[in-house]
C-alpha cells in the first residue's frame, strides 16, 4: 500500500488551501444559500422546542433567586461525589 508523505493541494496550480471568495461563480452563492438557511431553521427550532419541553409544569422548575444558588449546588454536589468515592 502506498502512503503519501506530502500534504498538498490536489490541483498543482493552486498554491494555497485559502479559497479566495471572489474567485468563486455567482450561482455557487445562492446555493449554499438553501443548505445555510435550512441549517439556520434546525438549530433554532431544536432550541426552541427543548425548551419548550424542559419549561413545562410538570418538571416543577422553580426560579432562582440569584446566582449563589448555582454555586451551592455545584459545591454540594463535589462534597456529596467525595463521599459516594
Amino acid at each position: 500500500m502506498s502512503v503519501v508523505c506530502v500534504t498538498q493541494p490536489t490541483s498543482l496550480q493552486r498554491t494555497s488551501w485559502l479559497v479566495n471568495p471572489l474567485d468563486i461563480r455567482w450561482y455557487w452563492i445562492f446555493a449554499a444559500l438553501l443548505p445555510a438557511l435550512l441549517a439556520t431553521i434546525l438549530i433554532f427550532m431544536d432550541q426552541q422546542i427543548t425548551a419548550v419541553i424542559v419549561n413545562r409544569k410538570e418538571n416543577k422548575l422553580i426560579v432562582s433567586d440569584s446566582a449563589d444558588d448555582l454555586l451551592q449546588f455545584y459545591y454540594r454536589a463535589a462534597c456529596n461525589a467525595d463521599a459516594v468515592l
